[in-house]
This record gives structure tokens, sequence and C-alpha cells, in this order.
């Protein structure tokens, strides 16, 4: 039994693996369907983009809240909002040289993007705002 487990592991593991750039832009819209649906997903020769878009379903206006790219050497760079984030912030989850290397890596990267950048509120200016303005 534990020789089968450690076979399943192991093949896991093998399955985990992104091979290489090519590998991951190709296999990128097959994977993120397990993803959370309010991930957009470009695919460009030189990078892929992954962009956490609110109010799509709604009247308001759509926004980007988040994004992250992965670059052709696998490398990714992340944005809250307008603003790039430090990539040290990624460190305990790709490591030093913050580079994607497994899929369940990029899970846990949108994961994390997800949950750290908030969409900032925008208020609308109520009519004793605006006469303050005015006056």
């Amino acid at each position: 039994m534990a020789a089968r487990d450690d076979r399943m592991l192991e093949q896991w593991l093998d399955d985990d693996c992104i091979a290489d750039f090519e590998d991951f832009r190709t296999s990128v819209s097959q994977t993120s369907l397990g993803m959370q649906s309010d991930w957009i997903v470009v695919s460009k020769a030189e990078i892929v983009l992954f962009s956490l878009v609110i109010n799509i379903a709604s009247s308001l206006v759509p926004s980007i809240v988040a994004s992250f790219k992965v670059w052709r050497d696998m490398r990714v760079d992340w944005f809250d909002d307008k603003c790039q984030r430090d990539n040290a912030e990624l460190v305990w989850l790709l490591g030093d040289d913050i580079k994607l290397s497994r899929w369940s890596q990029l899970r846990n990267v949108c994961a994390h993007v997800q949950n750290t950048c908030r969409p900032t509120e925008e208020t609308v200016p109520t009519d004793a705002v605006l006469l303050l303005y005015y006056y």
C-alpha cells in the first residue's frame, strides 16, 4: 500500500511540474478552468497576463482589482490596482527567484493575490459635499 501511495504521489508531483513557458502558455486556459471565474487570462507570445476583474456582471464599470504577469522565463510580477507590488511578498510561494514552476503554485498565487488585493472603494460625492465644493 505504501509503495502505491508513493507512486501516486510521485505521479502527482510529475504532473504538477510546468515543463516550460510554451507548455504553460498553451495549457493555462485548460488549467485555469478550475480557478475562480473572476480571473481573465490573456496569453501572448512573451507573457501570460492574469487579471482579477470585478463588476463584470453588473451595471457598474468593470474594474481590474489585481493582476499578475508570467514572463517567458516564468518570472512573476504582480500588481494591486494600479501599483506594482513587491515581489518579495511572493517568495514564500515561489522561492527566491519568484518563478512559477508548478501548476499548484499558480492556484496559490491566484488565491494569495485575490485575498491580498482588495478593491478600492470609490465613493460618489453626496449633494452636501458637492454644495461645499460649489460655495
